[in-house]
């Protein structure tokens, strides 16, 4: 935690003010003429000169008018808190000295970095207050497209991969991308009305939890000016014919991270297709194995949220031409069928044989969970034509029970328990899938 003192010594001219700050100079200017906030001092030249302390108050303001305050409000609530005898800046953290103590800024990146750096070690330790501020600083001071793309999406990829590596917890994962989510729905609630009469709609296909990426485009959208409804995680397909209807969108939105969300959004798209309704999507299962997007009937917004923006904008004004329907893979339409009516039964099997070869020890994941995952990729990746497709999140699953640190030979045993539940229960139809786990399986030998 901060410990520091927040020095009021002269240092800091005004270039740095305004740039870690984002404020103007005619604004800083009035603020200082008519409420006496910041009172920086002068050199014997008559250039003024900040301290420290004078930096964070502008900060503290600048936070209290994102809240919604006036700077009225917020000049009275600073003298309020004073009168009372307490320290505005108390439970404000001194970014300055987050920042580490610095005579002046070389680049943006740097000091964004570091803003990266200290949201994560705050929500790390589930300081709301901090992380609030963090984020607040880092959005007063950069614009939009660059704090969403630049400290937030590469941090929660940052916090999954801590994640898998075991080296922090789900409850903090969820925290952090928590608190992301609420400060990227304040920003979108402060959002201009809409100028473009084309509506758009966003949302994830089933299967889909990660909700970020959408509330970017949400914010990034509105603030040019378009109509944009948010639907959140997991739409249900059943009812995506009522909503169309009711919404009558030019454009729907969809992103996805994961295979089995990929695959849904296949069915999706068809759907989609026969309405005449424009598709676009995006997301890290795309931007992993590009060659999925070629079964989705759409424009793939490839991997750049911020360069997503101006081909969204393409794609509505110009009314591209519809990609065609790429041939629907049938090849496992049989095996489809049977495999997903097994899913049941196969979970439950394997869940406790592989707990049987746990012998009581309790890794830090839920298998059960792992378990599931492994099935449902392989129904996914039977729905979009390949088995091939299952590769990465399969040996994601290898390098996850790895890195519980339980048995050296823990995944192979893994694979010939699917194997073996996978023979028990399905005809000659799964043989695409046993020959293709089979030939992982002879990697270990």
């Amino acid at each position: 935690m901060i410990k520091s003192e927040i020095s009021k010594k002269p240092r800091y001219n005004l270039n740095i003010i305004l740039q870690e700050t984002g404020i103007k100079a005619d604004t800083l200017r009035a603020w200082e003429k008519r409420y006496q906030l910041p009172q920086p001092s002068r050199t014997n030249g008559g250039h003024r000169l900040f301290s420290e302390y004078d930096l964070e108050i502008v900060r503290w303001l600048l936070c209290r008018q994102q809240e919604g305050m006036r700077i009225s409000q917020a000049v009275n609530f600073w003298r309020e808190l004073l009168d009372a005898n307490q320290d505005p800046l108390a439970s404000f953290a001194p970014l300055g000295v987050i920042l580490d103590q610095y005579q002046t800024l070389e680049n943006g990146g740097q000091t964004l970095e570091r803003l990266q750096a200290s949201w994560l070690a705050y929500g790390l330790e589930y300081n709301e207050a901090i992380v609030e501020q963090i984020l607040s600083q880092a959005f007063a001071q950069f614009p939009l497209e660059t704090v969403c793309t630049e400290l937030i999406i590469p941090g929660m990829a940052e916090l999954g991969e801590r994640w898998f590596k075991g080296l922090i917890t789900v409850h903090q994962e969820h925290y952090i991308s928590e608190l992301a989510s609420r400060k990227l729905q304040t920003l979108i609630s402060t959002a201009p009305q809409p100028i473009h009469s084309q509506r758009i709609l966003i949302g994830c296909p089933p299967g889909e939890f990660h909700t970020i990426p959408g509330l970017i485009l949400n914010l990034l959208l509105r603030f040019r000016g378009w109509d944009v409804i948010y639907l959140g995680a997991n739409l249900p397909i059943a009812q995506l014919a009522d909503t169309v209807a009711a919404t009558k969108p030019d454009l729907i939105l969809l992103t996805a991270s994961r295979l089995e969300s990929s695959a849904a959004l296949f069915t999706v798209a068809n759907f989609l297709q026969d309405q005449q309704i424009p598709l676009a999507f995006g997301g890290w299962i795309f931007n992993q194995m590009p060659e999925i997007a070629q079964h989705i009937t759409g424009k793939h917004l490839l991997s750049d949220l911020n360069g997503a923006v101006p081909i969204i904008e393409e794609l509505i004004l110009n009314q591209a031409p519809r990609i065609p329907t790429p041939a629907d893979p049938t090849k496992y339409r049989e095996l489809i069928s049977n495999f997903q009516n097994k899913i049941p039964v196969l979970k439950n099997l394997i869940i406790k044989r592989f707990l049987s070869e746990l012998d009581g020890i309790s890794p830090s994941i839920d298998p059960r969970e792992e378990i599931g995952f492994l099935l449902n990729n392989i129904l996914s990746a039977l729905t979009l034509g390949d088995i091939e497709y299952l590769g990465p999140d399969f040996l994601w699953i290898g390098e996850l029970l790895n890195n519980q640190n339980l048995q050296s030979d823990l995944f192979p045993k893994f694979i010939n328990i699917v194997i073996g539940a996978i023979q028990e229960n399905l005809d000659e139809s799964a043989s695409p899938i046993l020959e293709w786990m089979t030939h992982q399986l002879n990697k270990f030998h």
